[in-house]
């Protein structure tokens, strides 16, 4: 329930945000990773990896309209680090590990251009296979709750 909840309240607030995207996007101070990361891809996050066979990753809770301010996530002992490599047009596999909710995954910053829905529980095992042009493997991620 409380997931739900606050399920919806991001989806509200993104729907708010979308209007002023580009203002915000331009005015926006750079942060280390997308709210909620910490590298672990639990149940209800959308998780990219940068290499097909593992390694670095990144998890999504919340809707993120820009990923060139995100970085991945290593594991480093038993401990998750932030990495300097960026997310943005990088990601190589997908994998929605939400039961309820489809991720969106744009080609482009803002949530604009070509998408893929990835319904609960769906894995990308190759982002080439996408359909993005010009190499580009995602820009932006939003959700839709039932």
């Amino acid at each position: 329930m409380k997931q739900t909840l606050t399920r919806r309240m991001a989806r509200l607030l993104a729907a708010v945000a979308i209007g002023g995207a580009a203002s915000m996007l331009l005015t926006a101070p750079a942060k280390a990773g997308p709210d909620g990361a910490d590298g672990l891809c639990s149940s209800g996050e959308l998780c990219l990896y940068r290499l097909l066979a593992g390694g670095e990753r990144v998890d999504y809770y919340y809707p993120d309209f820009d990923f060139t301010d995100d970085n991945y996530w290593y594991l480093t002992g038993s401990i998750w680090a932030q990495s300097y490599l960026t997310v943005n047009n990088t990601a190589s596999r997908a994998e929605n590990r939400d039961v309820t909710c489809s991720a969106v995954l744009w080609q482009l910053v803002g949530g604009s251009g070509t998408s893929v829905v990835m319904y609960p529980g769906m894995r990308i095992s190759d982002m080439a296979d996408v359909g993005f042009d010009f190499d580009n493997k995602a820009s932006a991620v939003t959700w839709r709750c039932p």
